[in-house]
C-alpha cells in the first residue's frame, strides 16, 4: 500500500493535487488501524458461498462455452458466405453466357429474315423476269401471227 501511495505520488504534480493523495492515504492508514478481521466472521464461510462459488464457475464455463460457440458459428458463417459468393460467380459468368448466345441468336435471326427478304426479292424479280420473257415472247408470236395474216 505505501508503495503505491509514493507511486502515486510522485506521478502527481503540483500541490494541491498531492496534498489531496496524502489525505485520501492518510485516511486509508487511518481505517486499516480501525479494521478486525474477526468482526466480519460472522459473515464468512457460509454454506451459501459454496453455491456462489460454484454459481460463478459456471457462469464462467457458461460465457466461455457460448464465446467458443459463437466463435465456431461465426466462422461457419463466413466459411457459407464465402461458399456462396464462390458458387455466384460461375453462375453470373454462366447467365452472361446464356444472354451473350441469346443477343447472337436474335442478330442471326435478324440477319436471315433479311437474307429471306433479299431472296424473295430476287425470287419476285426473277419471276417477273421470267413471267415478262414469256409475254414477250407470247407478243411476239401474236405479232408474227398478225403479220402473217
Amino acid at each position: 500500500m505505501i508503495a503505491a501511495y509514493e507511486l502515486i505520488s510522485s506521478r502527481l504534480i503540483g500541490g494541491s493535487d498531492q496534498f489531496v493523495c496524502q489525505l485520501v492515504f492518510q485516511q486509508l492508514d487511518t481505517l486499516r488501524n480501525v479494521f478486525d478481521p474477526l468482526s466480519l466472521s460472522h459473515v464468512q464461510n457460509w454454506p451459501s458461498e459454496n453455491c456462489e462459488k460454484q454459481c460463478h464457475r459456471l457462469g464462467e464455463e457458461f460465457h466461455r462455452f457460448s464465446t467458443e460457440y459463437l466463435s465456431d458459428l461465426s466462422a461457419q458463417l463466413t466459411q457459407a458466405r464465402s461458399q456462396v459468393r464462390t458458387s455466384e460467380i460461375p453462375a453470373t459468368l454462366q447467365e452472361q453466357r446464356i444472354l451473350y448466345i441469346r443477343q447472337q441468336v436474335k442478330d442471326l435471326e435478324r440477319s436471315i429474315s433479311t437474307c429471306l427478304l433479299h431472296v424473295g426479292l430476287l425470287f419476285v424479280l426473277v419471276s417477273l423476269d421470267v413471267v415478262f420473257q414469256l409475254i414477250k415472247a407470247e407478243l411476239k408470236q401474236w405479232l408474227i401471227g398478225q403479220c402473217l395474216l
